[in-house]
């Protein structure tokens, strides 16, 4: 069944900064958002999701209110999904508050894109091409737009370019940097000659990531090679949630593998395997 309106996927699959290449794979992810809330409502008889509240007044205008808007929703978000330094297990925290996670391989123009429908919750498509440490900047990227661009919430291509001018992009970059990369954290490595490397280690961040911080916070260091934020592709991943759920909808006899596989556009077999290897050890 189709949940997402006609207009929102059009908006997203003509997006200016959606390649033509990677529509197809959109339009996928659009398909297994709306599968993923079907089988919700199938089995708990309801779609659950958490809608992020913080107190934070989103004004922008100069580049130091949108830095300190970043930093102060980066707080805010530590205590609301209670995560500590560095930032592990991000990724799972954001499914237990009804954020949709996917990963296929994309261009590399594209490190992720953001969807959301009440009908379907909040989605997230993840290039699967980026190492973790990058996915980990993409997801806090696009819950920053979850948490300030919602009036009304407009499908989101977005990049991993630090470059970009949008204002919405700017903070949503240096929310991400705020809260895997904060200030506090740098300190102790800075009287090392390899501050970069170490901090990146430490975090689990790719060292161009960590370099450009701390540039921006104003360190001389060598910034590096953003090459280093991709590695080879994972293909497509499903949400270990989407797992779990149809493995307990079956037990629970409220789905059988027919109607798991039809959800989500596979055959009968594909998503035996699916489900044997999303639970092995």
């Amino acid at each position: 069944m189709e949940r997402v309106g006609k207009s929102t996927k059009a908006t997203l699959l003509t997006h200016p900064k959606l390649p033509a290449g990677d529509r197809d794979h959109v339009e996928e992810f659009i398909r297994l958002c709306e599968g993923y809330a079907e089988l919700e409502r199938r089995i708990l008889d309801n779609l659950y999701f958490d809608m992020p509240v913080h107190h934070v007044s989103i004004v922008g205008g100069s580049l130091t209110a949108i830095r300190e808007e970043a930093r102060a929703l980066a707080d805010a978000v530590r205590t609301l999904l209670e995560l500590e330094t560095p930032v592990s297990g991000f990724q799972n925290s954001l499914e237990r508050h009804g954020v949709r996670t996917f990963q296929m391989p994309l261009s590399k123009t594209v490190s992720g894109v953001f969807l959301f429908a009440s009908a379907i919750a909040p989605c997230v498509l993840i290039n699967s091409r980026l190492k973790p440490g990058a996915v980990r900047f993409t997801l806090a990227h696009i819950y920053c737009h979850l948490l300030v661009d919602s009036d009304p919430y407009v499908p989101q291509v977005c990049s991993v370019s630090t470059q970009e001018t949008d204002e919405s992009e700017v903070r949503a970059n240096w929310f991400a940097e705020e809260l895997l990369l904060p200030e506090s954290t740098a300190k102790p490595f800075m009287e090392s000659d390899t501050a970069v490397k170490d901090m990146a280690d430490y975090l689990d961040v790719p060292p161009s990531m960590v370099g450009e911080r701390l540039a921006r916070l104003g360190h001389t260091v060598s910034i590096g090679d953003p090459s280093d934020q991709w590695g080879r592709s994972r293909g497509v991943v499903y949400p270990e949630r989407l797992v779990r759920l149809a493995l307990e909808g079956i037990h629970e006899g409220r789905l059988d593998i027919g109607e798991f596989a039809e959800a989500l556009g596979l055959s009968d077999k594909d998503a035996i395997e699916l489900l044997r290897l999303s639970t092995a050890p």
